[in-house]
């Protein structure tokens, strides 16, 4: 009997499901040099399905899903940007994206390359307000994750716009990443699909501070 396996897994792979995909190639390479029969290969079958729904509900519960992520790249990060977005096409999928004009653009042909079919609205190019619109809609409360990749090696026309979305970012507690690492950091964090409720942050004027220093001492 030939068996037959096909996992389709998350990228990027957390690394239980990396020990998974190692033990499929194990069993692959096995059935091939006949070590297999029917009775233990569907014995081992049964393991591998049993781990695999382990893992997979470990993962799944945590994946960002259904959420509304703000997706921005300047001209020399769009590559960058591109790069990233395939390399995570099947977590972004199930989610909204909001994107500046031409970076919206690239990120809907990327994927559509990949058969899927995203969920995409494009704003303005950013130097025509796309920032600003998106910073509108941070303080609206309608979106949740924000990646801008900024060029930090070339002055921006519209640098004003660029440090409004970034502060009311901070301001209203919506997570953002300047880079990859912090956006791999970030899409992937177990905290999605949990009851998790972020703090709001606090301001206290100097006189609060201090109040508070002198309480402690």
């Amino acid at each position: 009997m030939v068996y037959r396996l096909i996992f389709i897994l998350p990228e990027p792979m957390p690394m239980n499901l990396k020990s998974l995909r190692h033990c499929t190639t194990i069993f692959v390479h096995h059935v091939s040099h006949g070590v297999f029969n029917d009775q233990n290969g569907f014995d081992f079958l049964s393991k591998l399905r049993h781990a695999a729904l382990s893992f997979s509900y470990i993962f799944l519960k945590s994946m960002i899903k259904n959420k509304t992520i703000a997706l921005i790249a300047h001209d020399a990060r769009k590559a960058d940007m591109i790069d990233w977005v395939e390399y995570n096409s099947t977590t972004l999928i199930n989610n909204k994206m909001i994107c500046t004009g031409t970076t919206g653009t690239l990120i809907e042909k990327a994927l559509k390359n990949r058969d899927f079919e995203p969920e995409i609205v494009k704003m303005n190019s950013g130097p025509f307000g796309g920032d600003a619109q998106i910073a509108s809609l941070v303080v609206e409360g309608k979106i949740d994750l924000c990646v801008f990749l900024i060029d930090d090696l070339t002055a921006n026309p519209h640098e004003a716009d660029i440090q409004m979305l970034l502060r009311q970012c901070r301001i209203h507690n919506i997570p953002v990443a300047c880079n990859r690492q912090s956006a791999d950091l970030m899409i992937t964090s177990d905290l999605w699909g949990t009851d998790y409720i972020p703090l709001e942050p606090t301001y206290q004027n100097p006189e609060q501070v201090n109040a508070l220093i002198s309480l402690e001492i």
